[in-house]
């Protein structure tokens, strides 16, 4: 029975952890790095604040620069360009379905600074996702708070703050942009960080709970 446990426990705690993706976040001008990912239901996306001041919310595939009921926010969070910490807001993927998201700061939506999360290869795509947003006319940050539950996601805890390093190492090349020019807008102040061990000890109960519940039957 204790083999039989010790072969379950690895592979229980793999799929209750998930892989962790990186985004960031306005680091090379009007453009979340990668615009485009893919990632299965239980993973981890973080958001990593590069420089300047934009918001991660929610939006829908018809309606790009508009948030989205219900739909996850960052609220504004502001990074400077050699600031050696950066704001980060994290979100859980829930299901497979696409997600849509953008920044409301002024024209940036606009300008192109949009992203999606399992967008389809054909039909709804993300390049046509971006041309709607492309026709978008607002000129004026749009209001943003924190909001926690999304549609196909739901946040991992309030923006907390990061060492810039430990951003950059878990990012591949990113493309580069010409820098867009500093922007205004409401503000919010990240919260205290999270403790680093708090997603792996919550694996650990979790998968700990699922074996005793097992070894009854074993």
């Amino acid at each position: 029975m204790l083999a039989k446990i010790l072969v379950v426990l690895p592979a229980l705690a793999t799929i209750a952890s998930g892989a962790t993706h990186t985004v960031i976040v306005g680091k090379t001008g009007l453009v979340y790095t990668p615009s485009e990912l893919t990632a299965a239901v239980g993973d981890q996306v973080n958001f990593v604040f590069g420089a300047i001041n934009h918001t991660v919310s929610q939006s829908t595939f018809a309606i790009p620069c508009e948030q989205s009921s219900p739909g996850f926010d960052s609220g504004y969070l502001p990074a400077g360009m050699d600031a050696t910490m950066s704001p980060e807001y994290s979100i859980t993927i829930e299901t497979m379905d696409p997600i849509w998201y953008f920044c409301k700061q002024q024209t940036h939506c606009a300008g192109g600074m949009v992203g999606s999360i399992n967008a389809p290869s054909s039909g709804n795509t993300f390049a046509t996702f971006m041309a709607t947003a492309k026709m978008y006319n607002g000129t004026v940050p749009l209001p943003a708070s924190v909001v926690m539950s999304g549609s196909g996601a739901m946040a991992v805890g309030a923006p907390s703050t990061i060492a810039v390093a430990a951003a950059a190492s878990t990012m591949g090349a990113s493309s580069s942009m010409m820098m867009s020019p500093a922007a205004t807008g409401t503000t919010a102040a990240p919260a205290a960080s999270k403790p680093a061990a708090a997603n792996s000890l919550k694996v650990s109960a979790s998968a700990l709970a699922i074996v005793g519940a097992l070894a009854l039957f074993l």
